[in-house]
């Protein structure tokens, strides 16, 4: 090359000017990237997990750790349920089903599809009920087949439980009806953290849980 064609060498000065440059324009990319980051996770919406079971991650100190939740809407407008496996120490008879207005009483049941008031959790095989008739399950003979009564509830405004999920916050898995009625409900979390778990690498694999199930079985029995 020419050495008239040569670029005259950068002084120290101008050299630690350039190095800040790329620094700062560095910085700047990073930040565009979180902010692209953060608005996609605004606006995607995870998996509806309406009338599903919401399973918590089980992070130590939450209001809802290890909480198990029956949701009983969740859609563009927000999300609502109630917690199944936490029984009230301070409330016998009663099950904490949110940090929300903890004075509301409801219940969820089974068994009684002609109870007055009473309104099917979609396809569950659950109802629900608010109010002075939720405490009435109580007197009925025979007894609902299950039920408990609650008192508060756990809400959601409009995208914060998808953000939430897709923050892996929570778990969605389908609605088990022996797992809701039939486990006691210390260990509800479990069975249905295991559950979602299922669920989960079922999809990534593209099968059915039940296929993926059946084929759990089977290696554990040896065939």
């Amino acid at each position: 090359m020419n050495a008239d064609n040569k670029k005259p060498e950068l002084s120290p000065e101008q050299k630690a000017v350039k190095a800040q440059k790329s620094r700062r324009d560095g910085y700047v990319l990073i930040f565009l990237a979180l902010m692209l980051f953060a608005v996609g996770t605004y606006f995607r919406e995870s998996d509806s997990a309406h009338h599903k079971l919401l399973v918590h991650n089980g992070a130590v100190g939450s209001v809802f750790e290890q909480s198990v939740l029956v949701m009983l809407k969740h859609d563009a407008s927000g999300g609502y349920g109630v917690i199944i496996n936490r029984p009230d120490e301070k409330n016998p008879g009663y099950f904490v089903g949110g940090p929300m207005e903890p004075e509301k009483i409801s219940a969820l049941y089974k068994g009684v599809a002609n109870f007055e008031g009473g309104v099917p959790v979609g396809d569950t095989g659950l109802y629900y009920i608010e109010g002075a008739r939720a405490e009435e399950l109580r007197k009925l003979n025979p007894p609902p087949a299950w039920f408990i009564v609650i008192r508060g509830y756990a809400g959601w405004s409009p995208r914060q439980l998808d953000r939430e999920i897709l923050r892996e916050w929570w778990k969605i898995a389908d609605m088990d009806l022996p797992l809701v009625t039939e486990t006691s409900p210390e260990f509800i979390w479990r069975a249905a953290t295991d559950k979602a778990a299922l669920a989960e690498e079922a999809a990534k694999r593209g099968i059915e849980p039940a296929a993926l199930e059946e084929e759990r079985k089977n290696k554990k029995d040896g065939l």
